[in-house]
């Protein structure tokens, strides 16, 4: 059984590009209800933290772009136990890697023996050349 999703944060291209492969989101943390309106708001953080045995079935994906965030949340809700999802729309090389909870948009690409850490955000046509090593929560654009 293919487990859903919840967006930590909002990206419409990165929700656009999960349901164009039939990906299915239960809904949407963030602090506010109106970042999202084709997905059922589940709460702030605290909200749905304190909710969280109803959403056991689900993995995390966090579509925020900043990286001190995406590290900051990916640390909170790791400790609490989530998962993450880790979702490649892009292309990655067979000899590369990709962590935990790492996102690799359309059009980017992560070539030969790359290593790229847990819980990055690989963005829209972004390119990691050969050989490299991404730290956990890097942004790359």
């Amino acid at each position: 059984m293919k487990k859903r999703l919840i967006s930590i944060g909002v990206n419409i291209e990165l929700l656009s590009a999960a349901e164009s492969i039939g990906l299915e989101f239960a809904g949407f943390v963030d602090k506010s209800s109106s970042s999202c309106r084709s997905l059922p708001y589940l709460g702030s953080d605290e909200q749905f933290v304190e909710r969280r045995e109803a959403f056991t079935d689900c993995r995390l994906v966090i579509a925020v772009d900043q990286g001190y965030v995406r590290d900051a949340l990916f640390l909170a809700y790791r400790k609490i136990g989530f998962e993450f999802a880790t979702l490649c729309f892009g292309e990655v090389a067979d000899d590369a890697r990709l962590g935990e909870g790492t996102v690799v948009m359309p059009g980017a690409r992560v070539s030969n023996m790359s290593t790229v850490g847990e819980n990055c955000f690989i963005n829209i046509g972004a390119l990691v050349g050969h050989d490299n090593q991404i730290s956990r929560s890097v942004v790359v654009a």
